[in-house]
């Protein structure tokens, strides 16, 4: 219809423009210029045509919420950039790459800058921490590390507690550092831990402490002291099987079975996952043939480590070396324990159990060496889960590698895709993706926590820019382009001044 008005207008125009012919022919033309111009106005208007333009590149620093603007202003001085923007109003089609400050970026608009290069700028917050990293599962009295970042303006103390219980701290100095907190997983189950700057909280870290498999446990010493049968009560009580064998004299020895197996073939005896002995007993066959087979030795009843480690490397092939600290028969340890005044010499099979005078070493199958004198005072002083932090620390380095060992890093996020593998000697491993939060169960006896993806901006926004960055790397961004047009005001305005000349012109 539209059309058809222009072509009729058109027809009209050249009937009125012969009609009113004027004499002279140089006014001819003016005219008809006239009249072809209004024609091509009211054409464009009725059509109204667009053009596409490729944009110029543009840049912007788009702020989240969490940011303050102070440092949003400091940041964009020092990167050089004319454009900053919030998620409220960013327009995404007039920009080709972002760069992002800050973590809590809304994940709808996340989803809408598939086609922007994107560059990501983490923001910490003083005084909390970041980029936190666990392990999500345990075993009962393995070590647990807690490693992150954290910012702060003077020296403070950083804590992990486990309810009213310190189980480590770290003095921060007034900077920006990395810090880590171990410790031995103090529970079975579901557990939870708080970090703490001085006396404020600052974050949960929850973890699965799994239950070990009972190992069968043999005390092999010339004379059992209360130190070791304590040590071989508690670990019967634990579910251990567990045997102490006494020499009487050459060829007698007096045997005490706690949760004694069932019938087993006397040809073919099970070797024991542990040996407990002292120095002068390391070197029967039976510890030696256990070390063969990748079981391990843990020595106790230390009184002269130098000379005993001669006798130990001798006959189990470690390396063990002691340094004097003092001159004193023993020193202080935790919790009014005392130890030998020696420390252990470095060595690259040697792995320390943190916090206490216990070292073990690989040698086919570990050998650990306590230098504590007596730990049997605290469970005489009621103090049961000091001692057993203690023995759980040094069992934790002695365990046999068990199958079905599952290992998970932490922090678990909800929506977001996480390695499930195993520690075994060919560890298989599976990718998974845990819909909801909390407490999620792997196997009939593990289980997860999964944070919500609000509750970890940082984890949840690492993952989306690794994710983009793969994806900008295997395919080719488009070439951002707009649409123009002209406004309807333009237009009038055109017509206004068309019809005006034509107007005028005959009067000229």
């Amino acid at each position: 219809m539209n059309y058809a008005l222009l072509v009729l207008l058109a027809l009209l125009q050249i009937v009125l423009l012969f009609r009113n012919r004027p004499r002279s022919v140089g006014r001819m033309k003016v005219r008809a210029g006239l009249n072809a111009l209004l024609w091509l106005m009211l054409a464009g208007f009725v059509w109204q045509p667009i053009w596409t333009s490729r944009n110029t590149a543009t840049h912007a620093l788009l702020v989240s919420d969490e940011v303050p603007q102070s440092v949003a202003r400091q940041v964009q001085d020092s990167l050089r950039l004319a454009k900053r923007v919030s998620a409220t109003n960013i327009q995404l089609q007039t920009l080709d790459s972002v760069t992002v400050l800050g973590q809590q970026v809304p994940p709808d608009l996340l989803a809408h800058m598939s086609r922007q290069a994107v560059r990501w700028l983490p923001f910490e917050e003083p005084q909390k921490a970041q980029n936190l990293r666990w392990k999500g599962i345990v075993r009962v009295g393995e070590e647990q590390q807690i490693r992150g970042a954290i910012s702060t303006p003077q020296r403070q103390k950083l804590s992990v507690r486990f309810g009213n219980q310190t189980l480590d701290s770290v003095w921060l100095r007034p900077s920006r550092q990395l810090f880590a907190l171990r410790f031995a997983a103090p529970a079975r189950g579901r557990t939870q831990t708080t970090l703490w700057l001085d006396d404020e909280p600052l974050d949960t870290v929850r973890f699965f402490a799994r239950n070990t498999r009972p190992l069968t446990i043999r005390f092999l010493l010339s004379t059992p002291d209360f130190e070791t049968k304590t040590l071989a009560d508690w670990l019967g009580r634990q579910g251990n099987r567990v045997e102490l064998s006494s020499q009487l004299s050459t060829g007698i020895e007096a045997n005490v079975q706690i949760n004694a197996a069932g019938k087993t073939n006397p040809l073919k005896p099970e070797m024991p996952d542990l040996i407990v002995t002292e120095p002068g007993l390391v070197g029967q066959s039976l510890v030696r043939n256990s070390l063969t087979e990748g079981k391990s030795v843990l020595v106790l009843g230390m009184t002269n480590p130098p000379a005993e480690a001669a006798l130990l490397n001798r006959a189990l092939g470690t390396n063990w070396r002691f340094e004097r600290v003092s001159n004193e028969a023993t020193v202080p340890a935790m919790n009014d324990l005392t130890a030998l005044p020696f420390r252990f010499g470095s060595s690259l099979n040697q792995v320390a159990v943190r916090g206490y005078p216990m070292a073990v070493q690989t040698v086919g199958g570990r050998v650990g060496v306590s230098l504590f004198t007596e730990t049997f005072p605290l469970k005489l002083s009621g103090d049961s889960l000091a001692y057993a932090r203690i023995w759980n620390a040094i069992l934790a380095k002695l365990q046999p590698v068990q199958e079905n060992n599952i290992l998970v890093d932490a922090p678990v996020v909800a929506g977001l895709r996480h390695e499930i593998r195993s520690d075994g000697p060919r560890p298989p491993a599976s990718r998974i993706r845990f819909p909801n939060p909390g407490w999620q169960t792997l196997t009939d006896s593990v289980e997860v926590f999964v944070d919500d993806s609000l509750a970890a901006p940082h984890e949840r926004m690492a993952t989306w820019v690794r994710a983009h960055n793969r994806y900008q790397t295997t395919t080719i961004r488009p070439v951002l382009t707009h649409e123009s047009r002209l406004p309807d005001w333009l237009w009038l305005t055109l017509i206004l001044v068309c019809l005006t000349a034509l107007w005028i012109e005959p009067k000229l």
